[in-house]
């Protein structure tokens, strides 16, 4: 049997609701491919948080079926674990990003993928800062980050994954008013984008690590620095 679009046919969506990637969706428990993991992102992305929650039931189902499928199949889990986690931040459920986070990492160690286990990290850092394990969110990013440059030559998408776990160390280590470690990791990312920019014949696009993100990255971590100003204390009149 043909399957169908979940996007399409489970939520009403309807093909020209969004200009999204082509996803076909099954139900009951879809065979889970790079196009679903694309789609769903791409919901994330453009702030369709209702309707991705609409279909991620299905999704996680696909998930935990494609994990055992071997290296993609595990890569393309942790994909869906990843952006369960972020949405789950979104709506402040800080408990159940933490699950998913651990799920995606275990999805992306079983890949084999250094870019799905940087994505993986970056989606475990912010649950785990939010209960007191920045530590450990530090680590997985900075471990996450050095896998990625350790070849004599990576790709795009290495470099790019390595600088966007860098950015996420910096926010995360600016949040934990750890100034020193904030500005070391932002350096780090600014570094892999100059380079990036100096060679534009590398294999592969870049969708997020630009100039114009480390900026946006640099103005928050700054903002998390300043003191704050206790209110003037006028003298009462006797």
């Amino acid at each position: 049997m043909e399957r169908r679009s979940v996007l399409a046919a489970g939520v009403g969506l309807g093909a020209g609701a969004f200009a999204a990637p082509a996803a076909a969706w099954a139900a009951p428990v879809p065979e889970l491919s790079a196009g679903d993991v694309a789609a769903a992102r791409w919901l994330f992305a453009a702030g369709a948080y209702t309707r991705l929650d609409a279909v991620l039931s299905l999704l996680l189902a696909a998930a935990a079926r494609s994990a055992e499928q071997g290296p993609a199949g595990a890569a393309r889990a942790a994909g869906v674990w990843v952006l369960a986690s972020q949405l789950a931040v979104k709506q402040g459920r800080i408990e159940p990003a933490g699950t998913y986070a651990e799920r995606a990492g275990a999805a992306a160690r079983r890949s084999g993928d250094p870019v799905a286990l940087a994505d993986a990290a970056r989606a475990a850092a912010t649950p785990l800062r939010r209960t007191g394990r920045t530590d450990e969110a530090l680590h997985l990013l900075e471990e996450a980050r050095a896998h990625l440059t350790a070849g004599s030559r990576p790709i795009t998408a290495d470099l790019e994954a390595a600088g966007m776990a860098a950015l996420t160390a910096a926010y995360t280590a600016a949040q934990a008013h750890r100034p020193a470690t904030a500005y070391e990791f932002a350096t780090q990312a600014e570094e892999i984008t100059h380079h990036l920019a100096r060679c534009p014949d590398a294999a592969g696009p870049r969708w997020e690590l630009t100039e114009a993100q480390c900026a946006l990255y640099r103005i928050g971590i700054h903002r998390h620095q300043q003191p704050v100003t206790a209110p003037r204390q006028y003298p009462t009149a006797p």
